[in-house]
């Protein structure tokens, strides 16, 4: 996604919930350790659906739809990224509504928050890119 992970978030699989679990934010929801358990596991099948939740004060929700299971393949370095399209919307954007307003002010120079917004995410942000291949190179840096 290109976020930094400094949020809680957790994964909806099957009626469960999976994350970090945390003492201090509990909200009747018992969570399972995702270090403790493989995806394989609980996700089988292909058609199979789950929700990634993330940043849980902005609300995005991510509805995954497993569209493939494929044995891995040793000459290649995993996890990767066989497709995708768009940018991740920045961090701390304020959630799906707070990215809209975003979007609506750095399309607009005439929006009062044309250039404020322009230079919290470094002077440009480009809502249509995608780099495969700079998203792989980041996976293979990061492991």
């Amino acid at each position: 996604m290109g976020w930094l992970g400094y949020h809680l978030y957790e994964y909806r699989i099957g009626g469960e919930a999976y994350g970090d679990p945390d003492p201090d934010f509990d909200y009747g929801l018992e969570i399972k350790n995702l270090r403790r358990v493989r995806l394989e596991r609980v996700v089988r099948d292909v058609g199979q659906e789950f929700q990634f939740l993330y940043d849980f004060g902005d609300g995005w929700v991510h509805d995954v739809s497993v569209e493939g299971i494929a044995r891995l393949d040793p000459r290649i370095k995993y996890p990767r990224v066989t497709a995708g399209e768009r940018a991740c919307p920045p961090e701390d954007v304020g959630g799906p509504l707070g990215y809209a307003d975003f979007r609506a002010a750095i399309e607009d120079p005439s929006n009062d928050a044309h250039v404020q917004q322009l230079d919290w995410v470094g002077g440009e942000f480009d809502p249509e890119y995608f780099d495969i291949d700079a998203v792989n190179e980041y996976f293979e840096l990061a492991h």
